[in-house]
């Protein structure tokens, strides 16, 4: 049950409710008034550990944004050393928030997608524009039973992040593995007539 415990300062666009809201829904909740939807997540390897699903998104790339983050990608038999800002891989859910932002040089009205699709996208934030490089693999979905290769080059100090809470070192040579994960995230959507 999501619930948005700040709305004045938080938009809770993956909420339902707020406090108020959820106590007048309870009684419906009793009466099993309301639907469950499955969200996809993702899941990620770094060198083989399993980190937490993310619901949103997973970032890799230097701790320190100003910093250039290098890596190389590799999605079935294409791959490409790139350097940029960082890299997003983000579900349905992740669509609406900091992946919408990061998109809009590509698609300046956003790239949604739904919270469901058993699928995620990549993005490339912030590529490095030189004489040496161009890139092919800005942005690219992620299919169930494909995974998304990332080997870090980054050189000061690379992480990889959890929906934007939990990080973990991402330093030169380590390899992070992302997919679809099989677990999705069950959400309770009240009816419409009980909203």
């Amino acid at each position: 049950i999501g619930v948005n415990s700040d709305p004045l300062t938080s938009e809770g666009a993956l909420t339902s409710f707020t406090t108020s809201t959820l106590e007048e829904f309870l009684p419906q909740l009793e009466k099993g008034a309301f639907s469950v939807e499955e969200w996809t997540r993702l899941e990620c390897k770094l060198n083989g550990k399993e980190l937490p699903l993310a619901i949103c998104d997973y970032f890799l790339g230097e701790k320190e944004r100003s910093y250039m983050s290098r890596h190389l990608l590799k999605l079935g038999e294409k791959e490409e050393d790139q350097k940029c800002s960082g890299l997003l891989v983000a579900t349905g859910a992740g669509s609406s928030g900091w992946y919408d932002s990061a998109c809009r040089y590509l698609h300046p009205e956003g790239n949604p997608f739904a919270k469901n699709e058993k699928s995620a996208r990549f993005l490339v934030t912030e590529p490095y524009h030189g004489k040496l490089n161009g890139y092919s693999m800005l942005e690219g979905k992620v299919g169930e039973g494909e995974t998304l290769q990332v080997i870090s080059a980054n050189d000061a100090c690379g992480v990889v992040t959890v929906d934007s809470i939990e990080s973990y070192e991402f330093s030169r040579g380590m390899k992070a593995e992302i997919g679809i994960s099989h677990i999705p995230l069950r959400v309770v959507i009240p009816d419409e007539g009980n909203k």
